[in-house]
């Protein structure tokens, strides 16, 4: 089991809707962004009114299946990461050309430039490794604010609190029974999110057999260079399709032809309507940071 004390956003939700949220404050923008085990305090009457068809355990359930479980961090070796999500029940995997052009460029050879003329696989078999590449799932989120902050006091210094909180934080950890397992790929990280306004537990579990599916050439999935994959409106192909892959017992396993698609969840679907103006918006990932601001007063 890998475990990490770290200030790195986890799965957040950005919404662009109007809604309350927590008791005592009402939210005036019509955006924001908050943890997955926040919806169920925001005001679903309010969304329902602006477009939203889902309920609140169809986005995150920690009793069961939820698109929060559909959502992964595509992990890049240690150098960066991006958002994927189940598309299939057969761990089918769409992320960014951006997030998957590493391996497209890993997997190349004398004659075969992936990176720069796509790949398709026809066959399961035909699937390229993506090297140094794995896929982390988000298992538990649980607010640990209010045992976090009982381990400090207003008479401590900047040093002592840090130390407090570090302590506090792996005891949590090392209570938690999935710290005592090894080779099943979990890894729990105390975070500290909103300058330290809240600290929470996640624990995923890290996938490190995830293969090349299908990706466009480079001419349509970086089409206007690093300006339109990162501004709008945007013109580029910027998809590539990968896919996870399990143990025969579905945990975690390194690559191996003996290894199986791994089963999700949850997985999403497409919808064939497409988008219109005005749509509602709710979006789902793990961005590295953002510098989004909630309008709040205390009503």
């Amino acid at each position: 089991m890998r475990s990490r004390h770290s200030y790195v956003v986890s799965v957040v939700l950005l919404l662009a809707v109007g809604m309350g949220f927590m008791p005592g404050f009402r939210v005036q923008a019509d955006e924001g962004m908050f943890p997955p085990d926040a919806i169920a305090k925001m005001n679903w009457t309010e969304m329902a009114k602006r477009g939203m068809k889902l309920k609140p355990t169809d986005i995150y359930n920690p009793n069961g299946a939820s698109y929060t479980d559909a959502i992964v961090r595509v992990e890049i070796g240690t150098s960066g990461f991006g958002t994927g999500e189940f598309v299939s029940p057969n761990g089918l995997l769409l992320t960014n050309h951006h997030v998957g052009f590493d391996a497209l460029v890993a997997a190349s050879a004398p004659g075969k430039n992936y990176g720069e003329d796509g790949y398709k696989a026809n066959s399961q078999a035909e699937e390229l490794p993506a090297r140094n590449y794995s896929v982390r799932i988000t298992t538990e989120i649980k607010d640990v604010t209010t045992e976090i902050l009982s381990a400090v006091n207003d008479n401590m210094s900047a040093a002592e609190r840090n130390q407090a909180i570090a302590r506090k934080a792996q005891e949590i950890e090392d209570a938690d029974p999935d710290s005592k397992k090894s080779g099943e790929g979990i890894e729990i990280s105390l975070e500290r999110l909103t300058e330290g306004l809240y600290y929470y537990k996640f624990k995923y579990q890290i996938f490190p057999d995830v293969r090349i599916v299908y990706a466009p050439p480079k001419s349509i999935g970086f089409f206007g260079g690093d300006t339109d994959n990162f501004q709008w409106p945007r013109h580029c192909g910027d998809f590539t399709f990968m896919r996870v892959y399990s143990a025969p017992d579905g945990k975690p396993a390194p690559y191996s032809t003996s290894n199986v698609p791994f089963h999700p969840k949850k997985s999403m679907s497409f919808s064939m309507g497409g988008v219109k103006d005005n749509d509602f918006v709710f979006v789902m990932g793990y961005p590295g940071g953002t510098n989004m601001l909630k309008v709040v007063r205390v009503g």
